[in-house]
């Protein structure tokens, strides 16, 4: 997946881009740091829109967890959790 990932960007507020995967403009979003209040009510509307929501291990949401995963469905989100679970290193970056 890694030599496939095209790029990744932040445009606005965390509650912009999961409310994007909902939609389906985004295909997916995540981030590290978030309060809950900044995603829990976003986390329903991708699950309800038939995304998936996930802690950046790879585990199910969990507002303690502040390492949030938003995508439009289970394989993207395992292909996405494979490239930001081992990051890499600076060298690689080219």
């Amino acid at each position: 997946m890694r030599g496939n990932l095209r790029g990744m960007r932040m445009s606005g507020s965390a509650c912009n881009a999961i409310t994007s995967v909902a939609s389906g403009r985004y295909s997916c979003f995540y981030e590290c740091g978030p309060h809950p209040w900044d995603v829990c009510a976003g986390a329903i509307l991708v699950t309800e829109a038939g995304g998936v929501v996930r802690d950046l291990n790879g585990g199910p949401f969990s507002m303690t967890s502040r390492r949030y995963l938003f995508a439009g469905t289970e394989v993207l989100a395992a292909k996405v959790l494979g490239c930001v679970a081992a990051p890499l290193p600076f060298g690689d970056l080219e």
